[in-house]
C-alpha cells in the first residue's frame, strides 16, 4: 500500500518536522486513524482535524501542582524544560544529550522525538530523592518532550509525573528508561481532566536481569488522551507491574495501550486496569503479551475491568496473548458491567443515599489499583482527587 494522502492538518504537522527518518515515516503514514489496528478506537486524525503550529512560550499562570511531593521537580512548559538547580541531589545527574539508542514505539513517538531536545537523566544507587516531572501545557499549538532515563545497577528510582494543562494543545511525549540489573523503578502518572486537549505519551522500559518496574497511571481523559507503555524484558528474572485507573465523564477519551515483550526466560508481568465511565465518555484498553520461544517460565497475567455508569458510556478492550514458548503461565481477562443494584439497595437500607452508595462501590472498584501505590502520602492525595470526581459525577 502506498503513502496516504495527507489532509491539511497532517500537512501542517509534517512541515514542523525536521528532515530525517521521523519526517519520512510521518509523510508515509500520516496521523493514526481508524484504519490503523493499534489506533482504531483512538482516531488521531479526527481529533487533530485543524492545522497546528508549534506552541509558543507558555503564557498561563503556573498553579500549585495537583499532587504535591518532596523531591527534585523538573518542569516542562509547552515542552521546554525550565531552569534546574545548579546542584542536584546526590545520585542524580542531568544533561541535554542523547546517550542511548532505543527502539521507539511508533511514528507518533518518532514525531515527538523529532520535535523535542532530549533530556537525559541518570539515577545512581545513592539516590534517595524522588524526581517529579511536571508537564504543563497551554494554548493551541503542538509540542513534544523526550526524556531518557538510566537507572544504574542496584539503584532505586521514585518517579512522579503530572500532566497538566489548559487549551486546545497537542502534547506528544516520549519517556525511555533503561533499568539496569537489580534496579527498581516506582513510577506514578497523574493526568487530570483536560477536555479540549489531545495528548499522547509513549513510554519504553528496557528491563535487565532482576530489574523491577512498577507503574500506575491515574487519568481523567481529554478530547483524546493515550498513554502507551511498552516493556521489553531483556534479562532473566525481571519483573513488571502495570496498573491503571480511568475515571471518565462528559465526552472525555482515555486510551491505555500496553505491549510487553518477553524475550528471555523467567520473567513476569502483571497488569491490572480499571475503568469507571459515565456520560458519553469512552475508555480504551489494549494490552498484548508477546512471548518468544526462548522465554520459558514466563509468568504473565493481564486483567481489565470496566464499570459503565451511564447508558451512553463506552468501553473498548482488546487483551491479547501471542505465545511461542510452551513452559509458561499466561492469562488475560476482561469484564464490563454496571454497578450491583442489590449492593446499592443494601446500602440504602442502612441510611446511605443512592449517590453515596454508588460512590462507595466505585471507590472500592478503583481502590484495588490505588492501594498498590506504595507511597502513602501520594496515594492519599490521589484518593482525594478520585473522591472529588465521584462526588461530582455520582
Amino acid at each position: 500500500m502506498g503513502a496516504r494522502k495527507l489532509n491539511e492538518a497532517e500537512t501542517s504537522l509534517l512541515a514542523l518536522l525536521p528532515e530525517g527518518a521521523a519526517r519520512e515515516r510521518f509523510a508515509e503514514a500520516g496521523l493514526p486513524n481508524r484504519r490503523d489496528e493499534a489506533w482504531r478506537w483512538s482516531d488521531m486524525r479526527a481529533a487533530l482535524s485543524e492545522p497546528k503550529e508549534l506552541s509558543t512560550d507558555y503564557k498561563s499562570d503556573i498553579e500549585t501542582p495537583l499532587i504535591e511531593a518532596e523531591g527534585l521537580t523538573l518542569t516542562f512548559l509547552n515542552g521546554v524544560l525550565q531552569s534546574v538547580p545548579e546542584k542536584l541531589p546526590e545520585g542524580i545527574s542531568l544533561h541535554h544529550s542523547d546517550p542511548m539508542e532505543t527502539n521507539l514505539l511508533s511514528h507518533m513517538a518518532d514525531a515527538a522525538s523529532a520535535l523535542a531536545a532530549p533530556v537525559a537523566i541518570c539515577i545512581d544507587a545513592p539516590c534517595k530523592t524522588a524526581v517529579i516531572f511536571r508537564y504543563i501545557s497551554d494554548g493551541k499549538g503542538i509540542h513534544g518532550t523526550r526524556v531518557q532515563m538510566h537507572i544504574t545497577d542496584g539503584a532505586e528510582a521514585k518517579l512522579i509525573e503530572l500532566h497538566e494543562g489548559q487549551g486546545e494543545f497537542f502534547a506528544n511525549g516520549v519517556t525511555e528508561m533503561f533499568v539496569s540489573e537489580n534496579a527498581t523503578v516506582h513510577r506514578t502518572i497523574f493526568a487530570p481532566e483536560m477536555p479540549t486537549s489531545v495528548q499522547v505519551h509513549s513510554s519504553l522500559a528496557l528491563l535487565m536481569t532482576n530489574a523491577t518496574y512498577h507503574q500506575t497511571i491515574i487519568g481523567f481523559g481529554g478530547k483524546l488522551a493515550r498513554f502507551e507503555t511498552r516493556v521489553q524484558h531483556g534479562g532473566a528474572n525481571a519483573s513488571a507491574t502495570l496498573n491503571g485507573v480511568s475515571l471518565l465523564a462528559g465526552r472525555n477519551h482515555l486510551d491505555h495501550t500496553t505491549l510487553v515483550d518477553h524475550n528471555v526466560a523467567a520473567c513476569e508481568t502483571h497488569e491490572l486496569y480499571k475503568s469507571a465511565i459515565t456520560g458519553r465518555a469512552r475508555g480504551v484498553f489494549q494490552g498484548k503479551f508477546f512471548v518468544k520461544k526462548d522465554a520459558q517460565q514466563t509468568d504473565a497475567k493481564m486483567a481489565h475491568h470496566a464499570l459503565l455508569l451511564s447508558d451512553t458510556a463506552e468501553v473498548r478492550a482488546k487483551p491479547e496473548l501471542e505465545i511461542y514458548a510452551d513452559d509458561v503461565e499466561c492469562a488475560h481477562g476482561n469484564t464490563a458491567g454496571a454497578l450491583d443494584e442489590n449492593a446499592i439497595f443494601y446500602m440504602r437500607q442502612r441510611g446511605l443515599s443512592e449517590a453515596q452508595a454508588r460512590a462507595i462501590l466505585v471507590e472500592a472498584f478503583a481502590g484495588e489499583v490505588l492501594e498498590q501505590i506504595a507511597d502513602e502520602a501520594l496515594r492519599s492525595q490521589i484518593e482525594a482527587h478520585v473522591s472529588t470526581w465521584m462526588g461530582a459525577q455520582l
